[in-house]
């Protein structure tokens, strides 16, 4: 979620963006200064830790999951910065237009592919900033590979095309290519 007004922000004289200052006062008692990226975050985080208190996740876990939750098992995560930095190599990757076609080719069912279809779905958002069309070739004898992937409320479905069955003529011309 990105936080902050992109409206409010101006260059200084070294042509660096700052963030616009913000003053707020009640009776004199309080001044919040807010003048750059950083210290909005901090302020962010400052209101989070005060609006989301055990007894309030609690509460959002029940309206949202209708689970009940002892808020005394509640712990924050301090600084939940997360980076991600992996390699995904693709088999085949074609634009069309605007979309995106992912193409995996696999010969044998493979228990882990629906992760790496996932992993290589994200990791292709990531880069291009559009949802590949996501397409598995199966070349193999036996029983093709899952179409989905799922963990908890998530569910990633893709293509899975028994070259054998649905397109022999390509299946042929594979087959006589890997001899």
């Amino acid at each position: 979620m990105k936080r902050g007004k992109k409206e409010g922000k101006r260059k200084d004289s070294s042509g660096k963006r700052r963030g616009s200052s913000r003053e707020s006062s009640e009776s004199g008692k309080f001044k919040i200064v807010v003048d750059e990226e950083t210290q909005i975050e901090e302020f962010f985080r400052e209101m989070m830790r005060e609006i989301f208190t055990p007894a309030a996740a609690a509460k959002l876990i029940s309206v949202a999951t209708g689970r009940r939750i002892d808020e005394k098992k509640i712990k924050r995560i301090e600084r939940p910065e997360i980076t991600i930095e992996f390699n995904v190599e693709v088999d085949l990757l074609l634009q069309i237009g605007n979309e995106l076609l992912h193409i995996e080719i696999e010969e044998e069912y493979d228990e882990t592919l629906p992760e790496r279809m996932y992993e290589c779905y994200y990791a292709i958002y990531e880069k291009y900033g559009k949802e590949p069309i996501q397409v598995v070739l199966f070349i193999g004898e036996g029983k093709p590979p899952p179409d989905t992937f799922k963990s908890g409320p998530l569910t990633l479905k893709y293509r899975v095309i028994d070259v054998k069955k649905e397109m022999p003529e390509l299946y042929k011309e594979i087959k006589n290519l890997l001899q």
